[in-house]
């Protein structure tokens, strides 16, 4: 397991991820309007901005690269539905390196947040109340 990788499912089989639980929820477009509106510099993460790299409504998946401000270090996030367990999986992963402080954790608490304010989403929370 890596803290700079968080997945519901691990499409590489060698991948090193951390799992958590599917997300429960309507619509990809729901996603996509959250990433729409994404609050850059949220939490002081992805200053840099980010950038939608693929939205496909029919197939309901959605890929994004999010920007650090400082240093410029791009991270992934993607989000698809998996019909054969009935919840939308996600993915948020740092390219570079092991640790990434925490910053794929923010991103997470602050998209199922709005997803759960917003479009009543549901999700699986560990004891301490965090995805992750």
């Amino acid at each position: 397991n890596t803290p700079n990788c968080l997945a519901s499912s691990n499409p590489v089989a060698d991948l090193p991820v951390r799992t958590i639980p599917g997300w429960n929820g309507g619509s990809i477009r729901d996603v996509k309007k959250v990433i729409d509106t994404y609050q850059v510099g949220q939490n002081d993460i992805d200053g840099g901005g980010f950038k939608v790299i693929e939205y496909d409504e029919s197939e309901k998946y959605l890929y994004v690269q999010f920007q650090s401000y400082k240093a410029g270090y791009i991270d992934d996030f993607e989000c698809w539905y998996n019909p054969k367990s009935g919840k939308f999986d996600v993915r948020s992963s740092s390219r570079v390196g092991y640790s990434d402080l925490g910053v794929n954790n923010l991103r997470l608490e602050y998209i199922a947040g709005r997803l759960e304010k917003e479009f009543k989403w549901t999700f699986e929370r560990e004891n301490n109340g965090l995805l992750a």
